[in-house]
């Protein structure tokens, strides 16, 4: 009977940086489209901090019932910490809310989108949200610049 042979270190090592890296990335970033007239779902960690920015755009706001105000609304369900040297905010369930849902608007300056968060057992995220809009209108542009004249000119 043959004895098994040990892997070097150097695959050792190899193989450990390429399993956390393909761990890392299938739960680090959700990438959203978002339209201003629409409402988008996304999940968030039930225990950590998840950052939340617009492709593109600074968030000036995030609000609705549910976002927790010391002024206006003690109790509600989600804490906000804008990150504002960045334009980003992170959000958190508050405790005791469980997996219930929290309806939140997102306010950058050129659109405010609707999102319904749903907090999971899940670890730490970013979400991006990308507006459709601007991503239609820059392939158009695209295509536009590369269309024969007459056809520019309709």
């Amino acid at each position: 009977m043959t004895p098994l042979r040990q892997p070097s270190r150097t695959a050792t090592i190899a193989i450990a940086l390429v399993s956390s890296l393909a761990f890392s990335n299938a739960y680090a970033l959700q990438n959203i489209e978002v339209t201003p007239d629409g409402m988008t779902t996304a999940r968030i960690s039930l225990h950590e901090a998840t950052r939340i920015r617009v492709d593109g755009q600074a968030i000036t706001q995030i609000y609705g019932s549910g976002v927790q105000d010391a002024k206006s609304n003690p109790a509600g369900s989600l804490i906000v910490q804008p990150l504002e040297n960045r334009g980003e905010v992170s959000v958190i369930p508050a405790q005791g809310v469980g997996e219930k849902p929290v309806s939140v608007f997102v306010d950058t300056a050129k659109s405010t989108y609707t999102l319904v968060l749903i907090p999971a057992e899940t670890p730490s995220e970013t979400i991006v949200l990308r507006d459709r809009r601007a991503a239609n209108d820059s392939a158009d542009r695209l295509s536009n610049k590369r269309a024969p004249g007459y056809y520019r000119e309709i």
